[in-house]
């Protein structure tokens, strides 16, 4: 069997979307390793699609110089293009570069969205796979699987910038009409998000969940009925284990090309004229952060609602 290398070392989101690429070059007789930062390496390390995944950072990477037939950069970082030649078979193997389009998203910014829209991500990193239908999966270990019994929601209402962050007191109050409706709700933290919790201490049926392991949180992900969340690399967690999303964008746009895949899922956007303005979000605004209060929850809530609907009859 021919050997395949995929390489993206950072970050969650953008590490998960790149698992699209496994089951294509399994169907085509390739094993696949995958080489990726410490931190994700438990989220793959169970993947029985998998021969191995493997810390690019680290000495090891040194132990698989010249055994791939095909390395797949998906990155396209300083550190990547240093090891993926190095990766190759010499004279047979073949080299895939994404397209990372970065430029694009910048003057997509620059001009506000209406000129230079990059392609889907998705698109990016592997037409030929993104055509025939291949979309990212992470498959987890029994021992990640949640094991709650009673139908739930997901809430995550972190980012890694401040400005991808819808307001948490509105997210708070969605969780309020889901628990009304008599819907448990999960309300999930991810690293540094702890500091949102207060926010959501308030008497209902809803459990919070912090200091998890990527793979745990995962396993609270799969069994939900929906994850509603922010425009963050928990959505694309989310419907990597087949839960669809409500993505949140404020300083961001769904026009950058990261939006959810799954048909039950769903987004809303701000709509504000400085919008997106950054590819990635920022920590501060002129503006004071006026995007994340733009849409009202109650606005919101009855697209909420038929999508629980949907997942209802589709369950």
């Amino acid at each position: 069997m021919k050997r395949a290398a995929v390489i993206r070392a950072s970050s969650l989101g953008d590490v998960v979307l790149s698992t699209m690429v496994v089951d294509y070059l399994r169907d085509r007789d390739y094993s696949v390793t995958f080489f990726t930062g410490s931190e994700y390496i438990p989220l793959l390390s169970s993947d029985p699609r998998l021969d191995g995944a493997v810390n690019v950072h680290g000495k090891e990477v040194e132990s698989y110089f010249k055994q791939f037939h095909l390395v797949l950069d998906l990155h396209s970082t300083r550190l990547s293009r240093r090891i993926r030649k190095q990766l190759l078979i010499e004279k047979e193997g073949k080299l895939h570069i994404w397209k990372s389009a970065r430029w694009q998203r910048w003057l997509h910014v620059l001009t506000r969205g209406k000129y230079f829209r990059p392609q889907h991500v998705l698109r990016r990193y592997h037409e030929e796979a993104y055509e025939k239908g291949y979309r990212p999966r992470i498959i987890l270990s029994r021992e990640n699987k949640s094991t709650r019994d009673k139908a739930y929601a997901v809430i995550a209402p972190g980012a890694k910038w401040p400005s991808k962050q819808y307001a948490p007191e509105h997210f708070a109050s969605i969780a309020k009409m889901l628990v009304e409706k008599g819907l448990h709700v999960v309300i999930v933290f991810g690293k540094g998000d702890e500091k949102l919790e207060p926010h959501f201490r308030y008497t209902g049926n809803v459990d919070i969940i912090s200091s998890q392991s990527l793979p745990e949180i995962a396993g609270i992900l799969q069994k939900a009925m929906i994850c509603i969340c922010n425009d963050s690399g928990l959505a694309h967690l989310s419907e990597a284990v087949g839960t669809p999303v409500m993505v949140i964008y404020t300083s961001t746009a769904p026009s950058l090309g990261f939006t959810p895949h799954l048909p039950p899922s769903r987004y809303v956007w701000s709509g504000m004229d400085c919008s997106p303005c950054s590819p990635y979000g920022r920590k501060r605004c002129l503006l004071f952060l006026r995007c994340r209060k733009r849409i009202p929850p109650k606005m919101m809530f009855p697209v909420i609602e038929k999508m629980l609907e949907e997942t209802t009859s589709q369950g």
